[in-house]
């Protein structure tokens, strides 16, 4: 129905017509007065429109203030620029509460109020989980009190003992998850975290761990069928680490693409996500924050094919059955009439968020060490907040220890991983058939090096030619891996008129070789954290962080022997030492032991610490053979600084011809390279301790 245009045009402007209704009679009462009471009246209406003014300013302050958007939020700290707000319940009323260190004073605050916007703490019903609640201002101080004498090791220790009580998995699980659940109260002070994935089939306690986790840990959220935009939506756009995230059944993240883009994203400080409500009349973007610790409780892992990059930023705990005392489940429940033991241990839980929550207002500006963890890339990104957080206490041993079970096995799955096997036959292929290699002949060798099989007909015929079924890696395309080979070795595909060629770059291969040769330098450097134990340990980590070596991350690609020669040196440094004496004569025995008087000098040594390996007779060449059966040659002379590496056979002996013309091929530099390559075969402990790599001639 449509309104009068009069009750529309009284709307609009009926608070101008009241205010001209209203001058026009006090008009007209002061027309009544006496002339001689001028001087007065000029005072007055003077006194009224300063009156009036002030009414109008009023007036315009709160239309701005009821214009400014009402944001609820769970923490604010302004990016670390002002002080710590944390979102309570006092009393039973939303606040934020705040503590200045200097003068030991605690501040509630209803809202934040900033020129554009005002921020508010959740009302109770509001909150996704239980919230932080105090019973008054004196519980808060009395708390706060408590604080200012504990330390890392007691919440360290009061955390572990929290999850041995409903958690029945093996040490360094229960290890790690006392650590994160401390940690995430400081997730915001830090660039980057890393994921934990819970795998396990049912009745092995995912779930368990899962509660666990979110009665300790800071914020937490458990919810099942996250989209990814609950995701951004939960974190919200104030700023990063609002909270923490844990998705139960989350096996099929692997097929949203959408959300595997924003985890990938989440777990770095800096990371953005920018989305356009369409909804709105302005259709305003905004920039959503969704770096947070996370959790995943699903029964099969992440697929390493699909969401390879979300697996490379996450450590896997693989559940097993146990037994436990107590049911979290129980332990949390709302029943009214609640077991008196299943109360205290819930009261318990309680108190240790409210402690850490106290914790954090306390600490949350104090300095953090910055220390050399002697790790790299990915690997630094993802130990380096744990080491660096929990630094100078006594459990940092313990928490090192367990972060070197977790590196292994995140190093075991890169090496399992289709790119470290496609590697070293692309390398091959290339010293074998030039930079030009057809499509065809590299999935001949990579299928040819893999168990699996083809579709074939009664004939034996392969109806299916660009099709394998690998026993390890699932169904490879032809077609998927020639581009996995452009995008990750650098290969261009050029057409030709018998079919696709592959065109490589030398150079290239080689850089990135780095990143695919074998190495287990990555434990020591962990360790080099650690005091060494025995004097011969201490040498050989003399100035260790001047060499301190990644995943292949050293001159020579395969074993790192820059880093050995280094070793070499400090370990003669310590040769007056007793106990090294007794080792260096040890070792020689050993040496001597596997020598060959006649003929060529050969060695091939399955590892350091077993050097009773068969010798091999038939090879003229150093070479080193990779855990998939590749051999890569070498420069027989690169101990002297030949930086040559990975040469053909055929290659060599001109190599040797023009770059080495003073040495030829006489046997007796053969024999010296040989006896210094030996010699730092054995002192690789710290560089390929365990390692499966065979050193020949």
């Amino acid at each position: 129905m449509i309104s009068d245009p009069k009750d529309l045009i009284g709307k609009e402007f009926g608070s101008k017509i009241d205010e001209s209704a209203e001058k026009t009679q006090e008009q007209e009462g002061q027309n009544q007065l006496p002339n001689s009471n001028g001087n007065d009246k000029k005072k007055g209406n003077k006194n009224k429109n300063h009156n009036i003014n002030s009414g109008n300013k009023k007036k315009k302050l709160d239309k701005n203030e009821a214009r400014l958007k009402t944001i609820p939020t769970f923490k604010y700290s302004n990016k670390g620029k002002d002080s710590l707000h944390e979102a309570i319940i006092l009393n039973g009323k939303p606040y934020f509460v705040t503590y200045d260190s200097i003068n030991d004073k605690i501040d509630t605050k209803e809202v934040i109020q900033e020129s554009t916007r005002i921020l508010r703490p959740h009302n109770p019903e509001e909150y996704p989980y239980t919230p932080y609640e105090f019973e008054s201002m004196e519980e808060l101080q009395e708390i706060i009190s408590k604080v200012l004498n504990i330390s890392k090791d007691e919440l360290y220790t009061n955390s572990k003992s929290i999850f041995r009580k409903y958690v029945d998995q093996d040490e360094h699980v229960i290890n790690l998850l006392a650590m994160d659940s401390i940690w995430t109260y400081f997730q915001d002070l830090f660039p980057a975290t890393h994921y934990l994935e819970c795998i396990g089939t049912n009745d092995v306690g995912k779930s368990t761990i899962g509660y666990t986790f979110e009665c300790t840990g800071y914020r937490v959220i458990k919810a099942t069928s996250i989209s990814g935009a609950n995701y951004y939506r939960m974190l919200g756009s104030i700023e990063p680490g609002q909270c923490v995230i844990i998705e139960d059944e989350g096996d099929n993240i692997s097929e949203d693409p959408d959300k595997i883009r924003i985890l990938k994203n989440g777990y770095e400080y800096t990371g953005k996500v920018p989305k356009i409500n369409m909804n709105s009349y302005d259709q305003k973007q905004i920039w959503y924050r969704p770096y947070c610790f996370k959790m995943i409780l699903a029964e099969k892992s992440l697929s390493q094919w699909k969401a390879k990059g979300l697996v490379d930023r996450t450590f896997t705990l693989h559940c097993r059955p146990g037994s436990v005392k107590y049911s979290i489940k129980e332990v949390i429940t709302d029943n009214i009439n609640k077991d008196s033991i299943l109360q205290k241990l819930y009261d318990e839980l309680t108190d240790f968020r409210k402690l850490m929550l106290c914790y954090r207002l306390v600490n949350y500006r104090n300095s953090l060490p910055n220390i050399e963890t002697g790790l790299k890339n990915r690997y630094n990104e993802l130990c380096k907040p744990l080491l660096q957080f929990f630094c100078g206490t006594n459990a940092f041993k313990e928490i090192t220890e367990t972060l070197q079970v977790f590196i292994a096995q995140r190093k075991d799955r890169i090496e399992n991983s289709i790119e470290v096997i496609v590697y070293p036959i692309i390398e091959d292929a290339v010293s074998e058939f030039g930079n030009i290699i057809s499509t065809r002949t590299i999935w001949e060798l990579i299928t040819n090096s893999m168990e699996g099989f083809f579709d074939t007909d009664r004939d034996g015929n392969k109806t299916k030619p660009t099709l394998f079924h690998s026993e390890d890696h699932g169904d490879l395309y032809m077609k998927t891996m020639t581009n996995m080979i452009c995008d990750k070795f650098g290969a261009k595909l050029k057409h030709g008129n018998s079919g696709n060629n592959l065109v490589f770059d030398r150079n290239y291969l080689l850089k990135i070789g780095k990143g695919y040769g074998r190495c287990e330098g990555i434990q020591s450097h962990l360790e080099d954290l650690l005091e060494p134990k025995s004097e011969l340990e201490r040498g050989l980590h003399e100035n260790v962080n001047e060499y301190k070596s990644d995943l292949g991350d050293s001159s020579d690609s395969t074993l790192g022997m820059r880093h050995a020669n280094h070793q070499i040196n400090s370990y003669n440094n310590c040769k007056n030492n007793r106990s090294c004496i007794e080792k260096l004569d040890d070792l020689t025995q050993k040496l001597d032991t596997n020598k060959v008087i006649s003929g060529p000098t050969y060695l091939q040594a399955e590892s350091p610490e077993s050097l009773e390996s068969p010798v091999t007779k038939d090879l003229e060449f150093p070479f080193v053979v990779t855990s998939t059966g590749t051999k890569f040659y070498r420069c027989p002379f690169h101990i002297e600084g030949c930086k040559i590496q990975n040469i053909h056979p055929q290659e060599i002996e001109r190599h040797i011809q023009y770059r080495h013309p003073q040495h030829g091929l006489e046997r007796e530099n053969f024999s010296n390279a040989h006896n210094i390559m030996y010699n730092q075969t054995i002192l690789l402990n710290s560089v390929i301790p365990r390692s499966k790599i065979k050193i020949g001639y």
